[in-house]
């Protein structure tokens, strides 16, 4: 039976030894937390929080003309998002 200790110690190996472990800084995660929620929406990635800021800074700065001279214009954004993650 591994001590506790040795538990930890494996845990910490294997965190580091982790090839996805990269993708752990596009998320916002908060410090001191042990995120294992799979049931939910999970954690914001950092991208996502930029593109919606974003996003409001057009509707605060155009208005309804977001709807046509957007970035990416809203009127066309769900073809755009579609065409985007298609691949």
């Amino acid at each position: 039976m591994m001590r506790l200790e040795d538990m930890v110690d494996r845990a910490r190996t294997m965190d580091m030894e982790d090839p996805l472990k990269v993708f752990r800084e596009l998320f916002l995660i908060p410090q001191d937390v042990i995120y294992m929620d799979g049931n939910s929406l999970g954690l914001p990635p950092r991208e996502s929080v930029e593109g919606v800021m974003r996003v409001l800074k057009e509707w605060e700065n155009l208005g309804v003309d977001g709807w046509l001279k957007g970035e990416i214009p809203w009127f066309t954004m769900p073809e755009e998002m579609g065409r985007r993650m298609a691949p």
